[in-house]
């Protein structure tokens, strides 16, 4: 390997409500980052636990801090706490018009603030907007399906899209209806909407 960095026993205090609804101590027993000549050269490691759930961390990816700053270098990563998981895959860049294209896969189980939950979604970034599409999620036993768009614009940005909502209670009339608990809602942002 050209570079290898070995931590052992990294503590601390975590507070975090994104990706994972985190709260609690972390202590993490070994850490490793490696930079060697492969497809994925960097890779990072790490084990440990967040209180009394196990934590694992791994990511391999393309060389994002040196040679082409405009190449887009592959990416794979995931994060497991307990039962709960988080997947990020896919590419991106640096520079003046850096570039993202992440396909994301959320599950979540076992966190004692937060519903069995999952969530699948495509984030891309085409240096004019940000775009978060394909949207399919679950949290209990309300649904949520679509995309959104933010393009960065003056005066200022504007967010766009459509999500459909299912098993939601967005505290509308129809709410007392128990009938409703199987309609869905769409929530329609850009011009026309909100």
């Amino acid at each position: 390997a050209d570079l290898r960095l070995r931590i052992r026993e990294l503590g601390g205090d975590l507070k975090a409500a994104l990706p994972l609804p985190i709260d609690g101590s972390v202590a993490i027993d070994e850490l490793r980052l490696e930079h060697a000549d492969a497809e994925l050269p960097v890779t990072l490691e790490a084990d440990g636990r967040i209180g009394s759930r196990p934590l694992s961390m791994r990511g391999h990816s393309g060389n994002l801090l040196k040679g082409d700053s405009t190449a887009r270098n592959p990416l794979d990563a995931t994060l497991e706490i307990g039962a709960s998981t988080l997947h990020v895959s896919g590419t991106a860049s640096r520079g003046t018009g850096p570039h993202l294209d992440l396909e994301v896969d959320l599950d979540v189980q076992d966190l004692a603030s937060v519903p069995a939950s999952s969530a699948t979604f495509r984030l891309s970034d085409d240096e004019h907007a940000w775009d978060v599409s394909g949207i399919n999620a679950m949290i209990g036993d309300a649904t949520a399906s679509g995309g959104l768009r933010l393009e960065r614009r003056d005066p200022r940005p504007l967010l766009s899209g459509a999500l459909r909502f299912a098993g939601v209670d967005f505290g509308s009339s129809r709410a007392s209806d128990s009938s409703n608990s199987a309609s869905s809602e769409v929530l329609r942002l850009g011009k026309g909407g909100l």
